[in-house]
């Protein structure tokens, strides 16, 4: 997973991998630059996922206990994220790096053996971080640069006219 560089936190400042805060995950899962809005689930979707066994279904997840255990990253393959991140919703609910109200911390997520609602952007995060269990875990994440819009009508022109000479 890549954040805009741009995102801060308490870590380390120049760190090359952390643990997203609570903004950076919420934005790597349900916004779309695109549109400039925000997605109800971390599937490019305001339909709610649906618990299924990993494949190519688009927006499917790892929840309701449809696999009974953890999967492999990516194994839904049309469900990414708007940021094309894998998993934000389903198998593990994700712990952040922000700390808020005293001993909670943010979880965000759901759980493969969690219901298909506890993906949605609305799920409250909270949980207590002295409690772990096998169906929690964390993503490592890196900063990159946000692409100015030059460069991204660069890269799309240039694909364009990869397309017109086949």
């Amino acid at each position: 997973m890549s954040v805009p560089a741009s995102s801060s936190g308490p870590r380390k400042s120049g760190a090359a991998l952390f643990v997203p805060n609570d903004d950076e995950w919420y934005t790597a899962a349900y916004y779309d630059a695109l549109s400039t809005s925000f997605f109800d689930f971390p599937a490019n979707s305001n339909l709610q996922s649906g618990c299924a066994a990993g494949g190519a279904t688009p927006n499917t997840a790892n929840c309701g206990n449809a696999v009974g255990s953890l999967t492999f990253l990516g194994s839904y393959t049309n469900s990414e994220s708007p940021y094309g991140t894998f998993d934000q919703g389903g198998n593990v609910s994700e712990w952040s790096e922000t700390l808020s109200g005293g001993f909670q911390a943010g979880r965000w997520g759901g759980t493969f053996d969690g219901s298909a609602t506890d993906l949605a952007a609305a799920s409250p995060p909270l949980f207590d971080p002295t409690l772990g269990s096998i169906n929690s875990g964390f993503r490592v994440a890196s900063p990159i640069s946000e692409p100015t819009t030059g460069l991204l009508l660069g890269l799309g022109l240039m694909g364009f006219a990869r397309v017109r000479r086949v």
